[in-house]
């Protein structure tokens, strides 16, 4: 199974985020929750990348590196197309059109890198989140 756009309640409780139980029931899937990076379900109140590594690490934390992904759907990326969120529960209005300071487009993972270097994540669990976790998933489906 993969969550491909969720985070952590316990950091913040927003209805999108998973609680722990569920977040291990995923895992036990084998399968991962991509980290959606919108300040809205990240934290309105702390709206940083540290906060975003909070996400990261308190997942690694419960279900083991194994199971974090990115899930990013950064919006600026999106060049004019319409994507507006149709729903508050899905996604708050106001993350279709607000971001987080050094990590608004897929040209700024190098700073999810730094602050997970930063935070003590050595390059294989880096990897793991980047990448191989969600491709380790879609092998598995797909073959």
């Amino acid at each position: 199974m993969i969550a491909t756009h969720s985070n952590a309640r316990s950091i913040c409780n927003h209805p999108r985020n998973l609680t722990d139980p569920q977040l291990k029931a995923i895992a036990n899937t084998g399968g991962v929750i991509g980290i959606l990076i919108h300040p809205g379900v990240i934290d309105p109140q702390q709206v940083s990348i540290g906060r975003v590594i909070d996400h990261i690490a308190h997942m690694a934390k419960v279900v083991g590196i194994d199971h974090v992904a990115l899930g990013t759907d950064f919006i600026s990326d999106l060049n004019g197309m319409d994507q507006t969120p149709t729903s508050e529960w899905l996604m708050p209005k106001e993350a279709a059109t607000s971001y987080i300071q050094g990590l608004s487009q897929t040209t700024d993972i190098p700073n999810i890198i730094k602050a997970m270097q930063d935070r003590g994540f050595d390059d294989k669990c880096i990897q793991k989140v980047l990448a191989d976790n969600a491709c380790r998933v879609f092998a598995s489906v797909w073959n």
